[in-house]
């Protein structure tokens, strides 16, 4: 009876042990895997981000260059309208001075008939005409010279024009974007493994512990309770 009772307390002992083994070994692997899933969970978030930022660094990208596109097409248009104005009062003042200078060759015609009607010979005659030709010319130096000022003045506007133009091409620079990178795959931690044979081996060993100790126990009650 004895035997009996050892053996199957070392059976339940074993089981117990063999169970309680297998859940050890469940709720290890359990924690395992919580603790993957959060990293990787982790990992996606920071992805996320990573994704946010560049998108934003594209948007950053894309509007300097609508800036810059703009400031161009500004730069060019108001060049044009500068030089448009430039080349009118440029037109303008050689109309003036091929005007000026006809209105001064009339009067010049005008002296010099005046001359020869007057019925006058020699020396005097010759020198008035002279001086009307040289006035006229004096008149006609004049006007060219002061529409070569004109013209320099005109051409230092259309520089001052081209290099505005170009400041402001020039104030904006491409947006230097910048790439995040995602962060490495993440490697998940090894699930453990129930090693069977040592299990099995470590639950006999306490089944037969657990039996002897049963049984010893189970023959000292025998041996009281028969002597009472």
């Amino acid at each position: 009876m004895c035997s009996v009772v050892g053996i199957v307390v070392g059976i339940i002992s074993g089981g117990l042990s063999i169970y309680q083994h297998q859940q050890n070994v469940a709720a290890q692997n359990a924690a395992i895997d919580v603790a993957n899933q959060n990293t990787r969970a982790q990992i996606a978030v920071e992805d996320l981000r990573t994704d946010i930022a560049n998108t934003q660094e594209e948007q950053k990208r894309l509007m300097q260059e609508l800036n810059i596109n703009t400031t161009d097409y500004l730069a060019d248009r108001g060049l044009e309208q500068d030089f448009a104005q430039l080349n009118v009062r440029w037109m303008e003042e050689e109309e003036a001075k091929a005007w000026k200078k006809e209105a001064s060759g009339i009067e010049a015609l005008e002296a010099s008939g005046r001359i020869l009607a007057s019925g006058k010979t020699g020396n005097s005659y010759i020198n008035l005409i002279n001086d009307v030709v040289r006035k006229q010319n004096k008149f006609d130096y004049a006007q060219d010279k002061g529409f070569a000022f004109v013209g320099r003045g005109i051409q230092s506007d259309k520089k001052r024009s081209l290099i505005a133009s170009a400041s402001a091409k020039a104030s904006l620079q491409p947006y230097q974007k910048r790439t995040f990178v995602k962060s490495a795959r993440a490697i998940d931690r090894p699930r453990i493994r129930s090693n069977s044979f040592v299990a099995g081996l470590s639950a006999g060993l306490k089944g037969f512990s657990a039996g002897t100790s049963a049984a010893g126990g189970w023959e000292k009650y025998q041996y009281y309770k028969n002597k009472a």
